[in-house]
């Protein structure tokens, strides 16, 4: 069944399903377009003037617009008119303990600044008024203390008396001491009447998508606006769900947003059946079947292990071999990916496990239809490929001997810059910045395919490596790979990071995370790099994964990161980090003891969706851009790039470890000044802890 690649969340496909057929209502709604303003440099200059009193001529980069002085930064995008301004000083600074208006008085400061300068768009609401908190907790005395940073006043629109949900469409005031403004996230354009499309009937989206009505806590009929305004120019309607699942013990919440009309388009692989096995150099034909208002204007097949197989419709490949890791026989997972003339993406998956051929007689072919004539695109492995094998396998072999005993250096890498010409990505950033990555973009491969545990203990070298669940989530997550993705390819490129793994699907493994004692491998794979990214669902007592190795779900007290060399972390699941689990337990009861060194872990404390750039906007902050954009701490990096991907229903989180006395008054040897190796300040271990602190920031 089709997932609708632009869609935040997506549901489980119906494997068995041949046809796209579904029920549509009498009733039709409205798609509207979005109309881009116009946004110069003069424009800014103004605006940022006169809003912010901040003075001076504004750097331009691939239509981002940006003026910074000292720590105040304003921000403009040319393809959507959105605004962001920061004062870092003061944004999620625990040194300050402001003196806060009340929550009244907050909607009326927000109202009367956003009318004083144009910026109060007709049909706008104050939805609610959330903050940044931060609690500490002493795990000796048991002490724990709490405040507010700042408060946060969002306001929503309504659109044919539907709420509009998602990030594309909002505004958020940030109040802090005295009542000064020092945020704003500011994010809407006009729109013009696109066309009236029939509704399908939310019970024929529920049999469409394979969803279990009983997995359904709420629904709701209402529009959607996406972060991308470079590919999502329409404002349509959706489903916006709210689904329970489970993964052994742990108890996940889905939120979703599904296409209600037939504007959206739907695909849906038809060959070969789902699950099937094939021998190595055997034919196998893919076919989909495709629907949408308007025509196809691109196909892609993936493997996550061959990477691009065809961009036709339907082809014939002989080309797939044995997909394995640590000597296990995994399926490829394979995903088409249509785009439709209005731009919209959908796309679907199956798995196919290939195993070698075990006899001298010729392979079965599969035989395509006459009438659809397949195309092969073979795939190989160059000789650059080779060589980085080579080159890892020695590294590999080298780090083994020297993990024994744990340095902390820094590596400068010098020629970045240069050799970004050298990639294929085409980064382009915005005011909400939406670095361009699609699936096209980002290497998905899993080469080597038969690695050895890398065990680097740092000496000098700083290390990347991700681990993702996508298609094979149960509900599905077809954005995770382009997303973390995206950070894995940014840090490497443009942080100088050493990629040294990017397990996906099947390949992500439970036991890569979990430590020694409890029978996991931490210390070969996410405590032998300095920074790693997750990406499945989650829930306040872990997150889940795929694969069986040696488990589906990562608990909280599996997980002792940092005795060996990992810094940072990112959890990109919903609510890892929230205030307390239904059993009353808190962030630090559960997450305290993982933190074994690990500087800070980065994540949600509620549900989250499942976009497709949050990875590549936290790396862009983490390094920043010469001249253009100024390198961030951990922490203002990811909850600026999840304020930009989420709704303010979300609430990002971190949590780390302090040996600082006073966690409100931090020494410079503190995470909470950390920022990416090469980038800035970065702390020492935080070892043995004074305080865990947890700090969380309405999105």
């Amino acid at each position: 069944m089709a997932i609708p690649a632009n869609s935040p969340q997506q549901t489980e496909s119906i494997k068995s399903n041949k046809t796209l057929s579904y029920t549509v209502t009498a009733s039709e709604m409205p798609v509207f377009k979005w109309i881009t303003p116009e946004v110069n440099a003069s424009i800014v200059e103004e605006k940022a003037e006169t809003i912010f009193g901040l003075g001076g001529e504004v750097e331009e980069f691939e239509g981002l617009y940006l003026l910074s002085r000292g720590n105040k930064s304003f921000e403009m995008d040319t393809r959507d008119g959105s605004i962001w301004y920061g004062d870092y000083t003061q944004l999620w600074n625990l040194s300050i303990t402001p003196e806060l208006p009340s929550a009244k008085e907050c909607e009326d400061i927000a109202t009367n600044f956003l009318e004083e300068f144009g910026l109060l768009r007709p049909g706008a609401y104050i939805k609610d008024v959330g903050s940044g908190e931060t609690t500490a907790h002493n795990p000796d005395s048991g002490e724990t203390k709490s405040k507010i940073l700042h408060h946060q006043v969002n306001f929503g629109f309504m659109i044919q008396d539907r709420p509009i949900t998602g990030p594309g469409a909002e505004l958020s005031v940030l109040i802090g001491d005295g009542g000064e403004v020092i945020g704003l996230d500011w994010s809407w354009r006009e729109t013009a009447e696109h066309g009236y499309f029939p509704i399908i009937s939310y019970e024929s989206i529920l049999e469409l998508y394979g969803i279990d009505p009983k997995n359904v806590e709420e629904y709701t009929l209402n529009y959607y606006a996406g972060p991308d305004p470079e590919h999502e120019n329409f404002l349509y309607p959706v489903y916006d769900l709210t689904l329970t699942s489970s993964a052994g013990d742990l108890q996940f919440e889905s939120l979703l947003n599904i296409p209600a009309t037939e504007f959206y388009p739907l695909v849906s692989i038809v060959s070969p059946e789902p699950e099937q096995t094939f021998r190595s150099g055997e034919k196998v034909f893919f076919n989909c079947t495709f629907s949408s208002i308007e025509e196809p204007s691109s196909y892609s097949w993936e493997s996550n292990f061959a990477g691009l197989l065809s961009e036709e419709q339907s082809f014939e490949t002989s080309s797939l071999t044995v997909a394995e890791r640590g000597g296990e026989v995994l399926p490829h997972t394979i995903t088409v990916t249509v785009e439709d003339t209005n731009g919209l993406v959908c796309s679907d998956s199956i798995d196919v496990t290939i195993i070698e051929e075990t006899t001298s007689t010729p392979p079965e072919t599969s035989t395509p239809p006459e009438t659809s004539p397949p195309s092969e695109t073979p795939t190989s492995i160059t000789g650059l490929e080779i060589i980085g094998l080579l080159t890892l396998g020695f590294i590999g072999v080298v780090a083994i001997l020297l993990r024994r005993k744990k340095k902390k250096g820094l590596l400068t890498i010098l020629l970045l810059l240069m050799m970004l010409s050298a990639f294929p990505i085409l980064f382009m950033v915005s005011a909400s910045p939406e670095i361009i990555v699609n699936t096209r973009d980002v290497d998905l491969t899993f080469a080597p395919l038969k690695i050895t545990p890398f065990s680097d203990y740092d000496d000098g070298i700083k290390e990347v490596g991700i681990e993702w669940v996508g298609n094979t989530a149960h509900p599905p997550l077809p954005n995770s790979g382009t997303n973390s993705g995206g950070f894995y390819d940014w840090m490497g490129s443009y942080g100088g990071y050493n990629k040294i793994f990017n397990w996906g699907e099947y390949c992500a493994w439970e036991q890569d995370f979990k430590y020694e004692s409890a029978g996991g491998t931490d210390y070969d794979w996410i405590d032998a790099i300095d920074f790693a990214y997750y990406q499945d669902h989650g829930g306040p007592g872990g997150v889940s994964f795929s694969s069986t190795m040696d488990d589906h779900g990562l608990h909280y007290s599996e997980a002792r990161w940092g005795d060996g060399d990992l810094e940072w972390i990112v959890l990109d699941a919903c609510s890892p980090l929230a205030w307390e689990d239904n059993s009353g337990n808190t962030v630090f009861d559960r997450w305290g003891s993982a933190l074994q060194g690990v500087h800070m872990i980065c994540s949600f404390s509620t549900g989250s969706n499942n976009v497709k750039k949050r990875g590549v906007k936290f790396g862009l902050y983490l390094t920043g851009l010469p001249i253009v954009i100024s390198a961030r701490t951990i922490k203002s990096a990811w909850f600026k790039a999840c304020a930009e991907t989420q709704g303010s229903s979300c609430w990002a989180a971190v949590l780390y470890a302090t040996k600082s006395n006073d966690p409100w008054n931090p020494q410079t040897d503190d995470p909470i000044h950390d920022h990416a190796h090469g980038f800035g300040y970065v702390s020492s271990d935080p070892v043995p802890a004074k305080w865990w602190v947890w700090l969380a920031q309405q999105c």
